[in-house]
Formats: C-alpha cells, structure tokens, sequence
C-alpha cells in the first residue's frame, strides 16, 4: 500500500486521517466513508498493536461518531487497559454489558461476545493483581513465617 514508508510511519498517518475525518463530520462535512475507513483501519492497527492506548482512543472516537456504540466502549476500555488502569477498562466493558442487554444498541452478537471474554480477562488480571499486592504487603514471604517472630514461649 505505502511502500515508501516504514511502520513508524504508518501510525501517525493512521491517527492523522482519523481525526480529520472526526473533525470532517463535527463540521457537518459529512465524512461518513472517511469515518468508516478510519474505524476499519484503526481496527486493523489495534489488533496487530494491543497496547497502543493513544489508537484505541482515536478507535473509540471514530466508532462512537458512526454510532458503533458497544465498539466505542469496547475501544475506551482497551485504551485504559492499555494504559494500566484495569478498574477503568473493567468499568467501561460492563457499562458496554449493560448497554447490549438492555436493548438500548444495536444488537451486535460478535462484539458482545469479545465484549465478555475481555471483561472475564481483565477481572482475572485485576484479581491477580490484587492477590499480588496482598501478598506483597503479607510480611516477610516466607511461606513458614520467621522464627524470630514467633513471641510464643517455646
């Protein structure tokens, strides 16, 4: 496609064209094709480049002004993840949740889907970290405790 450009040159591009086609249809320019180009393009970088946060923002802009709204929060929680905030990620993968089961979006049983195996994920990666940091703060990580500890007579 861009044979005169490496791959760091790619994602600037990328993130360039889609914010002018958000600005195109803030501008009443009606950018509908530009929109749908940028979602699937960013969609394709996003799955090839999972932490990219700044991407998966630029995807949950691009996807919420087609009105792919379990996309858009889809794309807000892998942005926070991305960025290491798994309570944000989780909190808007279930806002997106509540949004599919009560009917007020489209139905779209893939991203649904995706939607709940994320949600499963990164509550098990929170719960690990959590489970980490209490054992961190559990004294001396010697499983047997420490003898000179013990204060009982022996």
């Amino acid at each position: 496609a861009q044979s005169g450009m490496g791959p760091g040159a790619a994602r600037p591009l990328l993130l360039a064209r889609a914010q002018a086609a958000l600005a195109a249809g803030r501008d009443g320019r009606g950018a509908t094709q530009a929109l749908r180009a940028s979602v699937e393009a960013l969609q394709t970088w996003v799955a090839e480049h999972k932490g990219d946060a700044v991407a998966w923002s630029a995807l949950a802009q691009a996807a919420q002004a087609q009105g792919l709204a379990l996309r858009s929060l889809r794309a807000q929680a892998e942005a926070q993840a991305a960025d290491g905030d798994l309570v944000g990620a989780i909190d808007r993968l279930r806002a997106a949740q509540r949004q599919a089961r009560s009917g007020a979006v489209a139905a779209d049983f893939i991203e649904s889907s995706i939607i709940d195996s994320r949600l499963r994920d990164l509550t098990a990666r929170r719960r690990a970290q959590i489970a980490e940091a209490r054992g961190a703060r559990g004294g001396s990580g010697n499983p047997g405790g420490d003898a000179g500890d013990d204060t009982r007579a022996p």
